[in-house]
Order: C-alpha cells, then sequence, then structure tokens
C-alpha cells in the first residue's frame, strides 16, 4: 500500500518567521498516537494512526507542496517515541552556533552538553567573518570533521576572490581554518558534520 498517516495544521508567520525553532515529530504505532512539538511544547496531535514505519528509503524536508526557506542546525531521527521531558530538554541544548566569529574562536557553546556517546554524527553551523579558526572542541581521537557546505547567507552572488575552508587537527582538536578574502564585510555560514570515528569505515563501505 502506498497511503501513510499523516497530522497536519496550518502554522502561523509568527509561530516561526525570522527566529530558530525546535520542531519535533512523534509517531506511537502502538497507541496510534502522532504528534507535533515547537519549542518543547505539543503543538498539534491526532489519534488512530497506527500505519506502522515500514520499508522507508529516504527522508526529504521542504518538498512536494512548496521548498524549505530557511536553515536547518540540527536533524536527529529516533528509533523510538521521545516523550515530552526529551524533547523539552533537547530543545535547551540544541542551540544553533550563530555567534559571530573573526579570529581564533572557542566554539564549545556551539556543543551539546548532553552525553554523546551514542551519537553517530553531529552537525555544526558556523558563522564566519573575514580570517578566523574556530575551535571546535570536537576531539580528534573521536571525531573526524568533514565540510558540509558553506553559503554567504544573502541572496546576491557572493564577490569572494579567495576562499578557503578546511578542518585541521592541531593540539589533538578539529579546527575550521577559514581564508575569506574581498567578502565584502559580509557573514558566511560554514557548515561542518563531525563523524565519530568508529562509524567512518562503516559509512565508506556503505557508499561504495
Amino acid at each position: 500500500s502506498t497511503s501513510f498517516d499523516r497530522i497536519e495544521q496550518l502554522a502561523q508567520i509568527s509561530d516561526f518567521k525570522g527566529k530558530w525553532n525546535h520542531w519535533a515529530f512523534t509517531k506511537n504505532v502502538a497507541t496510534g498516537e502522532m504528534k507535533i512539538y515547537l519549542n518543547g511544547s505539543l503543538w498539534h496531535s491526532g489519534t488512530g494512526k497506527d500505519q506502522e514505519l515500514s520499508q522507508i528509503t529516504q527522508v526529504k524536508l521542504g518538498c512536494g507542496y512548496g521548498f524549505y526557506e530557511g536553515k536547518v542546525a540540527h536533524l536527529r531521527i529516533y528509533d523510538r517515541v521521545l516523550s515530552q521531558e526529551e524533547i523539552d530538554e533537547l530543545m535547551k541544548v540544541n542551540q544553533p552556533a550563530t555567534t559571530p566569529t573573526t579570529g581564533e574562536t572557542d566554539a564549545t557553546s556551539t556543543t551539546d552538553e548532553t552525553d554523546i556517546t551514542q551519537k553517530p554524527m553531529e552537525y555544526r553551523i558556523y558563522q564566519v567573518k573575514g580570517n578566523p579558526t574556530i575551535k571546535t572542541g570536537y576531539s580528534a581521537s573521536e571525531w573526524t570533521a568533514v565540510i558540509a557546505g558553506f553559503n554567504s547567507g544573502a541572496k546576491q552572488k557572493h564577490k569572494a576572490s579567495a576562499l578557503t575552508i578546511m578542518p585541521v587537527v592541531e593540539d589533538e582538536e578539529w579546527k575550521i581554518k577559514c581564508d575569506l578574502k574581498d567578502t565584502d564585510d559580509r557573514y558566511w555560514d560554514v557548515a561542518v558534520l563531525f563523524i565519530r570515528n568508529n562509524m567512518v569505515n562503516t559509512i565508506s563501505n556503505f557508499y561504495r
């Protein structure tokens, strides 16, 4: 069958525009409950939704009715239903890294303070200007850093004549070296994917 369960509610512009928000979506097949949480609080719910989630091959954001216009700082998928208390705690610690950086910067405030031993990957967005060195707080003995992308943060075409963004290891810590020239004093968003070292070979074999 190609049918699926769904709950929906029209969001007001004031619910999401111009600010960071934490959305969480849960489904309990046993009880038939589906819930949507906005910033740790129940925003919408439905019952009688007991179709199993099986044979899922891909996940898409912002497609079908229109594209998503915005940025995503974190995306996590769990194999169980989180409680409202757990969602509220995740909302508190998953703050996006938006502090502008112009020199060598300690970015430890962008890292979750919860136990990360069970998280195979972490996704971070740093905002930079000029030629900073970002101190990520991620240990090279535990993590591998991969540059996932960058964005000028402006709709107009960027004017950078030279741009280099490179992860390096210094003092056993991953740091991001940025060389941004002729950027017209604009801030850049740099996305970094951190993969636990014991998962690197697994991911490499998966994509071969």
